[in-house]
């Protein structure tokens, strides 16, 4: 198996990727920053398992559900499940499970470019863009169960060994999905499954290539909301 500093070697060596390495009590992952025509990112390992965690060293607290609902620091992705499909999937794990809070985690650019632009439910608890990278690894490491688009959350998530719902549609899975024992992935099995296999076209080209939200429509809400009922 990798370890996070032969994935920084290997992901320098392949794509020109400048790596860097973050510290939070006892926590050590090593992460990307990528700059292309989608703009500037940071992203984590394709695989979980290359991350270096110490679980023991973060506090127990009250347990909730964690939704990324963003992904590619809010630049425009074929990535992402449509919002309202969000908004209906809180509606329903509010009614069938009301003393579990709800979350959405996000960084500054998740919240300035995407997430801030939508009326979320007044019970959901908007995390985006008030927590450092440390903060976040925390609230994702406590959470009851993560939904997460294909993104470095979502990879956090499955190092952590946190019971992680992951949503694929266009993005290559042979090569980024969670292997995590805690992980279960839906797919969006529509006509841009996988397109972007083997970086047969980008995330930008994705993007124009297919109307808004259709490479991950494939994905019903009641197929996640089940996934989470089972968990919690």
């Amino acid at each position: 198996m990798f370890n996070s500093e032969s994935w920084s070697k290997l992901s320098e060596q392949a794509y020109g990727y400048k790596t860097e390495k973050f510290s939070y009590n006892g926590f050590d992952i090593f992460y990307s920053h990528v700059k292309n025509d989608i703009g500037e990112y940071l992203i984590a390992p394709s695989f979980g398992d290359f991350i270096s965690v110490d679980k023991d060293n973060f506090e127990s607290l009250d347990q909730f559900v964690e939704s990324n609902s963003c992904a590619a620091n809010g630049n425009p992705t074929a990535k992402i499940w449509d919002y309202n499909n969000f908004i209906e999937l809180f509606e329903k794990l509010k009614n069938d499970c009301p003393q579990i809070p709800i979350i959405i985690i996000g960084d500054k650019g998740d919240h300035d470019m995407y997430i801030n632009g939508i009326s979320w439910p007044k019970y959901v608890v908007n995390t985006a863009s008030k927590t450092d990278l440390g903060e976040m690894i925390c609230l994702i490491r406590n959470a009851r169960c993560v939904v997460a688009h294909d993104s470095g959350i979502m990879h956090i998530a499955n190092a952590l060994d946190v019971r992680l719902i992951a949503l694929y549609g266009p993005t290559d899975y042979t090569w980024t999905k969670p292997m995590g024992e805690n992980t279960e992935i839906i797919y969006s099995r529509n006509k841009a499954f996988a397109c972007m296999y083997n970086e047969k076209i980008g995330e930008r080209e994705s993007y124009k290539k297919y109307p808004e939200f259709y490479a991950m429509s494939d994905i019903s809400v009641d197929s996640v909301f089940e996934k989470i009922q089972n968990i919690l």
